[in-house]
């Protein structure tokens, strides 16, 4: 007990003593007088703190005499405390201590004195050229002349602008029309002109409204160190910015040829297509559809297979915020294109299985008309009604399609309609009278001759269908509609009762449309 009694109080101590020498070791503060940032302390000297030294050092700077100012600033050595340190005076006049505890990792006191006597020299100096009246008079003229040309500068700049909006807004500022897929953008090149003019005014603006910033804080001693700084980022930025152009030079280059062999290989992939197209045997090996789809994929294959070769070469491409775009990117697109593929995949299989194709009378799913275009996300389809429908591929896989068109060419395309009648005609009267209806028919072919299906014996009628050939299927309405007047009418002379639809018991009197 007497040991942890004797032991406790000193371990205590110990962490207290370490705590203070860490709060010391992270409490420093920077010497900065006229804008000039003098040197930062970092350690506590006799229980004073470096914003206490930091305060009594300017105290000091600013109570220098002038004469021991004029004499420049030197420095001495001096150990303290078994540590080196340097203590700086202007003439005789001390101004502060700097010891090696204050200096950062890597450096020496030997180099931070030479930067500490270069500052002070700078301060001195500016101290004396505020002092001079023939200084200020010249900072005083510089600032009204330069003042003067800034405002100037800004009448010149509004004169300018006010000429773009009276020339813009003329009727025909562009006489000549600029016509891509079909539409006029001669209005809105104009405007994208108008507007990239005034933006190029005021960006003239802002950097004049800089330099002029720059020129007033360096007229005057007091803000010069700040002049110096802005206009050193400034210059610092513009060869930044001409140093990567002279860097990225042979990647542009690069870039250049990698364009203009893609290039090559687009006009090459569409003078093959274009000359199939122009060939009187095009037919044999790939029709017109398939061509269209094919040689939109080849040239979207060959953009995205340059765009991963000069990927690389991109300037750029090597930095963080490009590599997080990319993946922006890639990560959007992974996401939305589960659908598109899906649909890419289903164009594929409906234009290289050749199942339809352009102009053909078709039936997709309770869609029938005319194929207009057959593309790798829809395929389009103008109703007899005049309505222009768009279906997607993957319906159109996972549905039924009949093709009405695909071989008419050779005995014509097959179309039917069906009728009930009681039991009580005679099924060979039936046939007559459809037969009768599809000759008289102009338009339902001779041969193959209309034939009559007898498809279902059903509960209070019999299902009677007329199959029958055309050589246009894409008059299919116009069509049935005059097959259909022929059958009602024949039946109706005939005296027979056309059972649809159904009736739960056979009428006392035939349900017949009045005579003409």
């Amino acid at each position: 007990m007497s040991k942890c009694v004797f032991v406790f109080p000193r371990l205590m101590a110990l962490l207290l003593m370490l705590l203070q020498i860490s709060v010391s070791s992270a409490d420093e503060a920077t010497l900065s007088i006229w804008q000039r940032d003098i040197t930062t302390f970092r350690v506590n000297i006799a229980g004073v703190t470096a914003q206490e030294r930091v305060d009594y050092a300017l105290s000091r700077i600013e109570s220098t005499p002038p004469i021991e100012l004029h004499k420049g600033p030197r420095s001495v050595y001096k150990t303290q405390d078994d540590e080196a340190s340097v203590g700086f005076y202007f003439g005789d006049h001390f101004i502060f201590y700097l010891r090696e505890g204050d200096l950062a990792p890597g450096q020496t006191l030997k180099e931070e004195e030479e930067k500490i006597l270069t500052k002070l020299t700078a301060y001195a100096e500016a101290q004396a050229r505020q002092r001079e009246p023939r200084r200020i008079l010249i900072g005083i003229v510089a600032f009204l002349v330069f003042t003067v040309i800034f405002f100037l500068c800004m009448f010149i700049l509004a004169v300018y602008r006010r000429w773009i909006e009276r020339l813009f807004s003329k009727e025909k500022i562009v006489d000549k029309k600029i016509v891509i897929l079909g539409v006029d953008f001669s209005s809105h090149i104009a405007e994208m002109i108008k507007r990239g003019l005034l933006t190029l005014s005021w960006v003239c603006l802002a950097v004049l409204s800089y330099i002029y910033v720059v020129l007033l804080l360096r007229a005057f001693p007091y803000t010069e160190v700040w002049g110096q700084k802005l206009g050193r980022k400034v210059i610092g930025l513009i060869g930044d910015l001409l140093l990567g152009v002279l860097r990225s030079i042979p990647d542009l280059f690069t870039l250049m040829v990698i364009y203009v062999i893609i290039r090559s290989l687009i006009n090459l992939v569409k003078y093959t297509f274009e000359g199939m197209e122009g060939s009187k045997r095009r037919g044999r090996w790939m029709d017109e559809d398939t061509r269209k789809a094919t040689k939109r994929v080849l040239i979207i294959l060959i953009w995205v297979f340059g765009v991963v070769v000069a990927y690389p070469y991109i300037p750029g491409s090597d930095s963080e915020a490009f590599k997080g775009i990319s993946v922006l990117l890639g990560l959007m697109v992974s996401l939305g294109s589960t659908g598109l593929v899906n649909q890419i995949m289903a164009g594929f299989v409906v234009l290289y299985s050749g199942a339809m194709r352009s102009g053909e009378y078709v039936h997709m799913g309770d869609v029938e008309g005319t194929l207009t275009e057959v593309g790798l996300l829809s395929c389009k389809v103008l109703t007899p009604r005049g309505e222009y429908v768009s279906i997607p591929n993957a319906v159109i896989m996972n549905g039924k399609t009949v093709n009405y068109s695909r071989l008419a060419k050779k005995d014509g395309a097959v179309f039917a309609t069906s009728i009930t009648i009681g039991y009580d005609t005679p099924w060979k009267t039936v046939h007559r009278l459809m037969q009768d209806a599809a000759s008289n028919t102009t338009q339902i072919k001779d041969s193959p001759k209309p034939r009559i299906i007898q498809e279902e014996l059903g509960d209070f009628a019999v299902k009677y269908t007329l199959v029958f050939n055309v050589d246009d299927p894409q008059r299919k309405p116009a069509i049935l509609t005059e097959v259909h007047t022929k059958i009602q009418d024949g039946f109706a002379r005939e005296g027979i009762q056309i059972m649809s639809p159904h009736f739960n018991m056979q009428p006392e009197d035939p349900v017949l449309p009045p005579r003409d």
